[in-house]
C-alpha cells in the first residue's frame, strides 16, 4: 500500500479527525468550537455505526488511478456551483417577491464559513493554520464521508440500485440533499432562502459525484475546495 492511500485509510481518518477535535476542545474556551468539535465527533460515531450494517458499495477510500478524473469533476462542480450562486443572485435581485441581503450569494457564503473559521478563542486563533485545517479540510471530509455513508445505507438497504436514474433514486437524493440543507440551517446557522437552495444545490451535487464515481473522492475534494476558497476569499 503506498503511504497516500496509508494516509487516507480509514483508520487514519478517523484518528486524525478525532484527534483534531479533541485539540479544539482542549485549546479553546469558546462555546461554539466545544459544540461544533462535539457535532462533528458524534458525526464521526454515526460513519463508523453505519459501516458496521453495511457492505459498502461506495469507496470511502480513493480508488488507485482514478485522482486525477476525481479532482477534474471536483473542479467542475465548483465552477458550476459559482454559476448557480451568480444566476440565482440576479434572479433574487430583480425579484420584488425576494428580499435579497446585501451582496452577492457568493460572497454571503464565503463570508460566512470564513467568518466560522475565526470565530475560536484567542488560544486556537494564535495558530490561525488550525482554523483553516478545520473548515477547509476536516469539516469537509466528515462531511462528505457520512453523506456517502448515509447515501450507502438507503440504497442497500432498500435495494436501490443507483446505475441508472429514476423517480426513486432522485427522491433519495432530494432526500439526502435535504438532510444536509437541514444540518446546515441548523448547526451552521444558515438561515437566508438563497443561501439555503444553494447548500441544497451543494447537497445534490455531492450526490451526484458519489454516484458518478461510486466513491467519496472527487466529492469530498468538490467540498475541500470550496471550503478552502470561502476562507481565502472570503469577505
Amino acid at each position: 500500500m503506498s503511504i497516500a492511500r496509508k494516509l487516507t485509510s480509514e483508520p487514519t481518518i478517523y484518528v486524525a479527525t478525532g484527534l483534531f477535535l479533541l485539540l479544539m476542545i482542549l485549546t479553546s474556551s469558546d462555546n461554539f468550537s466545544i459544540k461544533l468539535a462535539s457535532v462533528y465527533g458524534t458525526m464521526i460515531g454515526l460513519d463508523f455505526a453505519i459501516s458496521q450494517f453495511i457492505t459498502p458499495r461506495v469507496n470511502i477510500n480513493p480508488i488507485a488511478n482514478n485522482s486525477l478524473q476525481s479532482i477534474s469533476y471536483a473542479i467542475g462542480a465548483i465552477l458550476l456551483l459559482m454559476v448557480f450562486y451568480s444566476i440565482l443572485n440576479a434572479v433574487a435581485r430583480q425579484s420584488a417577491l425576494v428580499g435579497t441581503p446585501e451582496g452577492s450569494a457568493l460572497s454571503r457564503n464565503f463570508a460566512i464559513i470564513k467568518q466560522q473559521a475565526t470565530i475560536f478563542s484567542i488560544e486556537f486563533e494564535k495558530i490561525p493554520v488550525l482554523s483553516f485545517l478545520l473548515f477547509g479540510i476536516v469539516i469537509p471530509v466528515i462531511e462528505t464521508r457520512l453523506v456517502s455513508r448515509i447515501f450507502d445505507f438507503i440504497t442497500q438497504t432498500f435495494s436501490i440500485a443507483y446505475n441508472r436514474f429514476n423517480a426513486t433514486l432522485i427522491s433519495v437524493i432530494i432526500f439526502i440533499a435535504g438532510l444536509f440543507t437541514y444540518f446546515h440551517f441548523k448547526v451552521r446557522g444558515l438561515n437566508n432562502n438563497i443561501d439555503l437552495l444553494l447548500t441544497f444545490i451543494f447537497g445534490v451535487m455531492t450526490v451526484l459525484l458519489i454516484i458518478k464515481f461510486k466513491e467519496a473522492e472527487s466529492a469530498t475534494e468538490f467540498h475541500i475546495g470550496w471550503n478552502a476558497a470561502s476562507i481565502l476569499k472570503g469577505g
